[in-house]
């Protein structure tokens, strides 16, 4: 190839786009509790598309890497709240079969993606597969950001959930009990919401950025104690690891001397 790749750096490159799609899917979910997911969404789309372009134009192994890392973090966007969408505006007895039919695009895109890049890659250069899907992508960018956004049920985008978070707005907190005190919102929590708009050392934005996390932390904690979700998840991560493993060590060879280096849509 033109990067003249190690073994090593192949398997690196294969591994960037997940990276950047598992770090980044937690942060659109947790973003999506103070600003519109269908917005987030667009946002998602746009870093996509940039960094498609980006990895068309990279010039070595690290700056390809990045990009598809970055890639991965726009697919994290629509990876991550485009199931919820589905499940609010699907016919209940249909819900299944359209959830199905969104996940089973996941890999026949994969599938697609080296059909492709081969095909564009054999006649042209592999540069140009990666532009070609930039420029496939704009007109659902510009989609994203001017045609009226939905909401999701149950999230509440006001400006006082944007400047406190969704947990510390008086309409989301938890309704007080028969004894007058509040259950599910912890006193540091109140605590932080009270002292929000004074002046401090630490500034805004670390503020609501600590908020955030202290949510994110409580989230994942109520997740982690449901059994049939954790067995799920160690049962897809570990088929999902043992499918994978020959991949990052003979595939990108094999491809790169047949065709081309394979691109993902």
């Amino acid at each position: 190839g033109d990067f003249n790749l190690s073994n090593f750096e192949d398997g690196v490159l294969s591994s960037a786009f997940m990276v950047g799609l598992l770090v980044a899917s937690p942060i659109f979910a947790s973003l999506a509790k103070i600003h519109n997911p269908f917005r987030l969404i667009g946002v998602g789309l746009l870093v996509w598309t940039i960094a498609t372009a980006g990895c068309g134009c990279s010039f070595d192994f690290w700056s390809i890497t990045i990009c598809r890392m970055l890639v991965g973090v726009g697919e994290a966007s629509f990876i991550s709240l485009a199931a919820p969408f589905i499940d609010d505006n699907a016919p209940a007895a249909q819900k299944t079969a359209w959830l199905a039919m969104f996940y089973m695009c996941i890999p026949t895109g994969i599938a697609l993606g080296y059909v492709y890049g081969g095909l564009v890659g054999g006649h042209l250069h592999w540069r140009a597969a990666f532009w070609g899907e930039s420029i496939l992508m704009l007109p659902f960018v510009i989609l994203g950001f001017v045609i009226k956004p939905l909401e999701l049920k149950g999230f509440t985008h006001n400006k006082k959930t944007k400047e406190y978070g969704p947990m510390l707005s008086p309409e989301l907190q938890d309704e007080t009990s028969n004894n007058g005190i509040k259950q599910g919102v912890p006193a540091i929590v109140e605590g932080l919401a009270e002292k929000l708009p004074e002046k401090s050392s630490l500034s805004s934005f670390g503020k609501k950025v600590m908020i955030e996390i202290h949510h994110f932390g409580k989230d994942m904690k109520e997740l982690l104690q449901e059994r049939v979700y954790v067995v799920n998840v160690a049962e897809v991560t570990s088929s999902t690891t043992l499918s994978l493993v020959p991949i990052p060590i003979g595939a990108p060879r094999l491809v790169r001397i047949s065709t081309t280096w394979p691109v993902q849509i």
